[in-house]
């Protein structure tokens, strides 16, 4: 019987070969090429998957983690692609478990933070992309699925059939909306369990999910405030120029970021692959703070940061993989200021080792010692 520490490594070479056609330089090159014609430079662009379309569901917080997770493992050389399908499908699945047991109480919309893509992974694995897929460009049926699955919970509670007999009902009818989930994960002639490649891909407590803002001290854990987030799961709160720091420096060290913010704002246009703020914008705690309280900012969206540019007038941007599909001049992928980056997000996801370096950094600063 092989090791755990063998079979990852065999898991993540055959993972490799799966998505090797989607991180080659074909296409980094053609979106440099089109870059350039936008007389954008990059600086810095860490490796990604194909670029997907979430057509009209609310679930861009799963793509934006897997992909962050995803750039992770290029970076390294062990390149995964993970599937969307299998995650959404788990997220049901408890929904419906907590629905029952709470006697009908509890309830969701499938929106959410991409910390529940951390809190998925961990209790129910994960699936490669191939193996349990998404058909790009339609709309796979998630909210009327949790739908369906709230309503056999309800009639199950009603009953009181028992969790186990609910669950199986549940099962089945997502097996009917969403295809049936393969067991196991087969590769190169060896099994997997979803645990097991789960824990491969993304390890427990690997990152942490950080925020700014000044209703809540820093350097303490919070919960944000968010409409999205019915796990109450907790950010730590830290100061704007620090979060901008984190995120720089997680970026120009291979990783990719996690980032939810604000995509309503006039200056985001998909169409044209931009997000810049207003000339003039005030870029500071104060006002970011006030923009979060009259809820200019607001949690609508997450992306994936997966590198740097700058253009001909030394305008920084942070380059995002978005999930609207590739019908941009940048292929799908976002140019983002950095600005506009660091003033509407609400909470960014990144390495626990990136995090804790730079606020060691941080703190250890004179200026800063008192913070």
């Amino acid at each position: 019987m092989i090791t755990i520490n063998k079979r990852v490594k065999k898991l993540l070479a055959a993972c490799f070969l799966m998505v090797l056609w989607g991180c080659g330089n074909d296409k980094h090159d053609n979106a440099e090429n089109a870059l350039k014609g936008q007389g954008i430079t990059i600086d810095i662009c860490n490796g990604y998957t194909p670029v997907k379309n979430q057509a009209s569901n609310s679930n861009c917080w799963m793509y934006g983690m897997l992909a962050t997770i995803e750039t992770e493992h290029i970076s390294r050389g062990d390149s995964i692609h993970l599937s969307v399908r299998y995650g959404m499908r788990k997220l049901i699945e408890d929904a419906a478990a907590k629905r029952y047991m709470s006697g009908g109480c509890h309830t969701r919309s499938i929106r959410g933070m991409a910390q529940d893509a951390l809190v998925i992974i961990e209790k129910y694995g994960a699936m490669p992309y191939d193996a349990y897929m998404d058909t790009d460009d339609t709309d796979t049926p998630y909210a009327p699925s949790l739908r369906m699955a709230y309503r056999l919970a309800n009639k199950g509670a009603r009953l009181r059939s028992g969790l186990n007999k609910t669950m199986e009902g549940v099962e089945r009818a997502l097996d009917s909306a969403l295809g049936p989930c393969p067991p196991r994960v087969f590769m190169l002639g060896a099994e997997y369990t979803k645990g097991e490649f789960g824990r491969s891909v993304c390890s427990p407590g690997e990152y942490i999910a950080l925020t700014s803002c000044t209703h809540h001290p820093f350097f303490e854990m919070m919960t944000i405030e968010s409409g999205d987030n019915y796990e109450r799961h907790q950010q730590l709160n830290v100061p704007l120029d620090l979060l901008r720091q984190i995120i720089l420096y997680t970026v120009d060290h291979g990783h990719g970021v996690c980032w939810q913010g604000d995509t309503s704002e006039q200056g985001f246009s998909f169409k044209h692959g931009l997000a810049i703020l207003p000339k003039g914008h005030e870029v500071t705690q104060s006002q970011r703070q006030k923009e979060l309280e009259t809820m200019e900012t607001t949690d609508d969206h997450c992306m994936a940061i997966i590198g740097r540019a700058h253009d001909k007038k030394n305008q920084r941007y942070l380059i995002m993989k978005n999930s609207w599909g590739k019908g941009n001049p940048f292929g799908g992928l976002m140019m983002v200021s950095e600005d506009y980056a660091v003033m509407k997000s609400t909470v960014v996801i990144v390495p626990v080792s990136c995090a804790q370096t730079c606020i060691s950094s941080y703190r250890a600063c004179p200026h800063h010692s008192g913070e």
